[in-house]
């Protein structure tokens, strides 16, 4: 019966669930652990890396990675999982609250994989024919609802509700919404003693899907895992001056040999090794002279306030929905990038209360100092003038100054600084923005795992990663992530997709299509459905420089297939 307390279906599986406190997503070229309470990619129990790329090839390039989140007086945050954590699994209640028997529940990753949805659909539907199909386990124990006698939500974890009865039925057609190929999820909160940060609960719920695509054709695609979090606010709270930030531990091979950088308009931060050999190390393999680069890309932050303006790009260049004449639609990019290692100056050491942790997240030091623009960004060792600054080791990435308040400085990279490499681990953070009592602020990132095994040295894998982080950005903001491109950017091949870009635009717009599809009709319409335009040469370029600015739709219909896209044209 549907009025069955849904707490006792799920009591019934708890014998089953030690074993699924962790999965592996596997789908492409990177073999990547995902654990409870919002942990990855390290092992818990041994210690030991799980960020395995190339897959099967026993090396590793990231060793753990976590969700920071909070402001002065209310934090989470953790680390390495063995030392403490400030998160416990499991959704929680319209007090904010949660127990111990919701927390073994919920002390389990679910895994799918769109093979096996498809299948399901097909057996479901008639078209595929299988008398002896018996639903698998993961999508009849997908976390879909909670159980309101408890006082928790209904609708948990995203599904496709065929009949529209609002309730999650498999042997009625429903089935787990997820992104990619293999996806994984995972429901935890910070309702909890937090040991590791001291910081006070925030009252926060968190959903994290990670997932990943099987895409040979693209090795872009194919080397990266796809982590999006729903953070709720579950509290009658209000939080002001509130960040949310990636953070990362590297370790690429060998661990002691590493620089760290970011890229303000690209939105990531990321380590190299240095030049020469990456050998082995206390049971680490190294990469040799096939030097990869790892990095977490922001590929979309939360939103920022209402203010009642369409904020210009100055606000916030690698952000969304700045300057497309849309009013308050902005979502923060990567505002600020922070690092620390384990040598070289306490001021740069892991933050261990929660004061420490929201100062970085603000680009302020542990000891309380400002991050400054220069050398190892700490005085004295700065650049003269003393320019305060938001990220370390740019480059020449912040070209407007972004960074550091319109000052326009020279290259500034961890190459030239004064310290020599480390263990590093570095965040990029996104506010501050207020976060309101019951606010729902989804977050996406990318982890990046770029190697050219064609080519010796460590400038190969820098490019090749910079190659990629464009490629998944730019299908990201198109709306078509996914499997459908090859490597070269620049020479964009279709598989299954149409591309338009660049988006937003200003006079002109490109059409990136299979050689296979002909163009029959291009259309524009706005926002409210009005034909606005058809273009009549149906060819790849557009004109659209006589179009008033604002958003519009372009609908391309080939041969095939129809597509619709939203464009913005500024």
């Amino acid at each position: 019966m549907k009025e069955i307390s849904l707490i006792i279906i799920l009591l019934g599986s708890v014998s089953s669930l030690v074993a699924q406190q962790y999965q592996q997503l596997d789908i492409n070229n990177v073999n990547a652990r995902i654990n409870v309470k919002g942990y990855l990619f390290g092992d818990p129990a041994t210690g030991l890396p799980g960020f395995e790329a190339p897959k099967n090839s026993g090396k590793h390039s990231i060793f753990a990675a976590h969700l920071w989140l909070g402001n002065a007086s209310r934090l989470a945050a953790s680390t390495y999982f063995n030392d403490s954590t400030d998160f416990t699994n499991g959704p929680l209640d319209n007090l904010a609250q949660t127990s111990n028997v919701m927390q073994t529940v919920y002390d389990r990753v679910w895994k799918v994989t769109k093979a096996e949805i498809t299948y399901h659909i097909g057996v479901i539907t008639g078209t595929i024919i299988d008398p002896g199909y018996i639903i698998p386990s993961n999508i009849v124990d997908w976390p879909a609802h909670g159980d309101v006698n408890l006082g928790y939500d209904w609708n948990l974890a995203p599904y496709v509700d065929v009949n529209n009865d609002n309730f999650y039925e498999p042997a009625d057609g429903d089935y787990p919404l997820i992104k990619g190929d293999m996806a994984t999820y995972v429901i935890y909160n910070d309702y909890s003693n937090h040991k590791w940060s001291g910081g006070q609960p925030i009252g926060v719920e968190i959903h994290q899907m990670a997932y990943a695509f099987a895409c040979s054709v693209s090795a872009a695609i194919d080397n990266t895992i796809f982590v999006e979090y729903k953070v709720i606010n579950k509290s009658a709270n209000s939080y002001p001056n509130f960040y949310l930030s990636a953070w990362s531990d590297f370790d690429i091979g060998n661990y002691t040999n590493e620089f760290v950088a970011c890229d303000v308009d690209r939105a990531c931060f990321f380590q190299f090794d240095e030049n020469g050999t990456d050998t082995n190390i206390t049971g680490a393999l190294g990469y040799g002279d096939y030097h990869p680069t790892v990095g977490t890309v922001i590929l979309s932050g939360p939103w920022m306030d209402n203010d009642g303006n369409d904020n210009p790009v100055s606000e916030n260049p690698n952000g969304l929905g700045f300057g497309d004449g849309v009013i308050d639609n902005e979502r923060l990019g990567m505002t600020s990038f922070m690092y620390q290692a384990t040598a070289g100056g306490t001021w740069r050491n892991l933050p261990t209360t929660d004061s420490q942790i929201h100062n970085m997240m603000d680009a302020i030091w542990i000891d309380s100092t400002n991050l400054n623009y220069g050398n190892t960004g700490h005085i004295p060792w700065v650049s003269p003038g003393n320019i305060r600054a938001r990220f370390v080791y740019p480059g020449t990435s912040d070209p407007t100054g972004y960074g550091t308040s319109g000052n326009t400085q020279l290259a500034w990279d961890e190459d030239d600084n004064t310290l020599l490499a480390n263990d590093n681990r570095g965040m990029g953070s996104m506010g501050p923005i207020t976060l309101q009592p019951g606010a729902i602020n989804t977050i996406e990132l990318a982890y990046v795992f770029a190697q050219d095994v064609n080519t010796t040295g460590v400038q190969a894998g820098k490019n090749l990663f910079i190659q990629y982080v464009d490629e998944i950005k730019m299908l990201y903001t198109n709306g078509n992530l996914g499997c459908g491109t090859t490597t070269n950017i620049n020479s964009l091949a279709i598989v299954d997709k149409i591309v338009v870009y660049p988006n937003p635009a200003h006079n002109k717009l490109f059409i990136k299509i299979n050689e296979q599809e002909k163009i029959a009709t291009i259309k524009l319409y706005s926002i409210t459905g009005k034909l606005i335009k058809e273009f009549s040469n149906q060819n790849n370029t557009l004109d659209i420089s006589k179009i008033s600015n604002g958003i519009y739709f372009l609908e391309i219909t080939t041969n095939n297939k129809k597509t619709i896209q939203k464009i913005i044209k500024n």
